[in-house]
């Protein structure tokens, strides 16, 4: 072997041992070690799997997927890696929207229609009353409840506040009722957005003649309208 040669593979292996010393260092050092939990009120499952992972190979993306994934009721979460060795998890819970009102007691529900769990206190929510739906607690509702919230949300938008809500598979429609006592009829595939547009009209149109709606059945091409005098009338939009 020449001197050249034999110079040539100190060096290399000189470099070998300092790459394994440096990666030694390196992936020994930045072990998770502690993780800390930023959420309003519940503790989170599964934490302690990422005790002890290397921080250089944590993706921010799958350690959120894992959360989620494992604590239905997070809705979101925020994932900050503080080198060298801790996690901070930042988790937002779903909050809920409406209480479904099922044969089996309440269930509050959220805004995307995933049911949180049942529920005593019930006076503060919106009521959908779907007696006739299955209802499973951490899992997506059925998707009549789903779009029930939809309607409730754009109406809310309109400055219309929804009491109660019935879900009626017989005529294929939900039944609202607002706040202030009044009643409508919409058809399951009619598009919120449109309805409640509609809804605004006609009651601001018979609010500037001083008469008072008391029901709208949207499920004829002219909207059914009755007065609280019990006039009835075919109202175009």
């Amino acid at each position: 072997m020449t001197r050249f040669a034999r110079i040539s593979r100190f060096f290399l292996l000189l470099a070998l041992i300092l790459f394994g010393g440096i990666s030694v260092y390196i992936f020994g050092a930045y072990r998770v070690k502690k993780v800390i939990v930023v959420t309003r009120l519940y503790p989170l499952r599964n934490i302690g799997k990422i005790i002890g992972k290397n921080l250089l190979l944590l993706k921010s993306s799958e350690i959120s997927h894992t959360i989620i994934s494992d604590n239905p009721f997070i809705e979101s979460v925020q994932i900050e890696l503080h080198y060298p060795e801790t996690v901070v998890i930042r988790a937002d819970t779903r909050s809920p929207r409406a209480v479904v009102v099922a044969n089996d007691g309440y269930y509050q529900i959220d805004a995307l229609g995933f049911v949180l769990g049942k529920s005593d206190d019930s006076a503060q929510y919106p009521k959908i009353e779907a007696p006739m739906l299955p209802l499973f607690e951490y899992s997506q509702a059925d998707w009549r409840i789903g779009k029930a919230i939809k309607f409730m949300d754009s109406y809310s938008q309109k400055s219309i506040f929804i009491d109660r809500i019935v879900v009626d598979d017989s005529i294929r429609s939900y039944t609202f009722y607002s706040e202030n006592g009044m009643k409508w009829i919409v058809p399951y595939e009619s598009i919120p957005e449109i309805t409640s547009t509609s809804l605004q009209i006609i009651t601001s149109r018979f609010r500037i003649d001083g008469k008072t709606v008391e029901s709208i059945d949207f499920r004829f091409d002219k909207p059914i309208v009755i007065l609280s005098n019990g006039e009835k009338i075919s109202s175009p939009l």
